[in-house]
């Protein structure tokens, strides 16, 4: 508790401020939420008709050489009854969870509430939160690329099962990142190269 406070000159304990800094993401987060209203970009109806045809021929049916993770995004989405709207939910859902585990991963990093700053930036930037309403694969790329990187993050500060938990949670984000935009495939590779160093000593 003292050096906790020594580090914030002398300001008390620096508990209070990473409740402080926590609640002004929250808050961030909520205010930045906007109405369920898709966004058609170019590649939209190529995924849309990928996702019918799968719907249709119960299998993965992929048209115009789309990558087939958006796509069966979609069709999981449609199979349940909901619509595009709901897409857009579940990408403003998604990238909810990016921001934190962006902010558990640079708190776990920093051990300071500072760290969070960037991370409250990031989630009220606008450029970025026009794009949780585009119906394209970019922004769920784009989350579980981070996802994959944090996992990463992680796993050089934490302990030895814990460890091994976050390399493979973040081999699978990668995989996943794969699935949606085919560019990024080395980044799975990457990232079980980059885990196995992490994880070698303790398996």
């Amino acid at each position: 508790a003292t050096g906790g406070a020594a580090s914030l000159g002398g300001v008390g304990s620096p508990w209070p401020w990473a409740v402080l800094a926590w609640a002004a993401l929250l808050v961030a987060i909520v205010v930045s939420f906007t109405p369920a209203v898709p966004v058609i970009w170019g590649d939209t109806p190529s995924f849309v008709e990928s996702a019918l045809r799968t719907l249709e021929a119960g299998r993965p049916t992929v048209a115009g050489g789309r990558d087939p993770g958006y796509p069966a995004f979609l069709a999981v989405t449609f199979a349940f009854g909901g619509d595009l709207g709901t897409v857009v939910r579940l990408q403003q859902a998604a990238w909810a969870v990016l921001m934190l585990a962006l902010a558990a991963t640079a708190q776990a990093a920093t051990r300071n509430a500072g760290g969070l700053v960037p991370i409250i930036l990031v989630a009220t930037y606008p450029g970025l939160l026009l794009f949780r309403n585009v119906l394209t694969a970019e922004l769920l790329f784009a989350v579980f690329l981070n996802l994959a990187m944090a996992g990463l993050l992680v796993a050089t500060c934490v302990g030895k099962t814990a460890r091994c938990c976050a390399v493979a949670a973040s081999v699978l984000c990668a995989a996943l990142a794969a699935c949606f935009r085919s560019q990024g495939i080395l980044v799975p590779i990457a990232a079980v190269v980059v885990g196995a160093r992490l994880a070698r000593p303790d398996t």
